[in-house]
């Protein structure tokens, strides 16, 4: 059996893969499997430890992944939101670097008027 890690950077991996081939179909399959996965982390947050860990992995889709899951919890909030602004510099792919890019906005509050209030 995997360990969440494994699974975790596993499926960023798959999304590496299937932006880099255009597979539509193949990324959205991956995006609700990742998504269910930082469910899962948002209920257990003491399996959260790995992703700081995976702010220094070698890929990009890795550590954009990690550093967006890191920020929006508080974990190691400076480090996480650097690798964030390094993966929208060095994007390999329009999609990584367009979710990068809106999530930094959100931030730095340049988009803010797109979110919805919370109720």
């Amino acid at each position: 059996m995997k360990s969440v890690k494994e699974e975790y950077v596993e499926l960023c991996l798959k999304l590496d893969e299937a932006d880099r081939a255009t597979n539509i179909r193949k990324h959205n399959q991956t995006m609700r499997s990742l998504i269910k996965l930082i469910e899962y982390l948002d209920e257990n947050k003491e399996e959260s430890a790995f992703l700081v860990e995976l702010l220094m992995h070698e890929n990009i889709y890795v550590r954009g992944n990690a550093a967006a899951h890191c920020y929006n919890h508080g974990i190691n909030s400076e480090e996480a939101l650097a690798v964030m602004k390094e993966v929208f510099e060095n994007a390999p792919s329009g999609d990584l670097r367009a979710g990068m890019g809106f999530k930094l906005g959100v931030i730095d509050g340049s988009l803010s008027h797109l979110i919805p209030a919370k109720q």
